[in-house]
């Protein structure tokens, strides 16, 4: 009975130390960033609504932005699901599920593409959020910024750290 306990525990404890998180910035740390560094988009402008794919806490947080603005833009609507929805000026992408989808949408439809992982950063997405010894860490990628027709404020480049 023991040796049963003991191979259940191994299994359990493997699983919590080889699972990743899907990001290792709160939320609610993810979302006051991004809403800091979309502004530098200068292509983005009025009303503006916001696609999340497979993150609902990050869904929620943008919810409660709903109204307020940010540089040129007001976060007019959020929306969630696996395929971004027309209209969508920027699309959050949580996990490699979600990067195909987002990204062809993006492409096509010019819209900002945005992660908290910064390993999905290198997969095509724009703007990249992570931690790096504690501190929040900006990731621009250059190549899926010119895909998606944006043009950033050079300032950004004194943040970012570019790909």
């Amino acid at each position: 009975m023991f040796k049963y306990f003991l191979i259940f525990t191994m299994i359990l404890t493997t699983g919590f130390v080889f699972a990743k998180p899907t990001s290792g910035v709160p939320a609610k740390l993810q979302v006051a960033l991004i809403l800091k560094l979309l502004p530098f988009n200068k292509n983005l402008s009025g009303d503006i609504s916001i696609h999340v794919i497979n993150a609902p806490e990050v869904a929620s947080e943008l919810k409660a932005a709903i109204g307020k603005s940010f540089g040129s833009f007001k976060l007019a609507k959020v929306t969630e699901g696996d395929n971004p929805e027309a209209g969508s000026k920027v699309v959050y992408i949580n996990d490699s599920k979600g990067v195909s989808n987002g990204t062809s949408f993006s492409k096509k439809n010019k819209a900002t593409t945005v992660t908290g992982d910064p390993d999905l950063a290198s997969s095509g997405i724009s703007l990249g959020i992570g931690l790096e010894d504690g501190k929040p860490k900006v990731l621009l990628n250059l190549s899926a910024s010119k895909d998606e027709g944006i043009d950033w404020n050079p300032a950004i480049l004194k943040i970012a750290s570019t790909l």
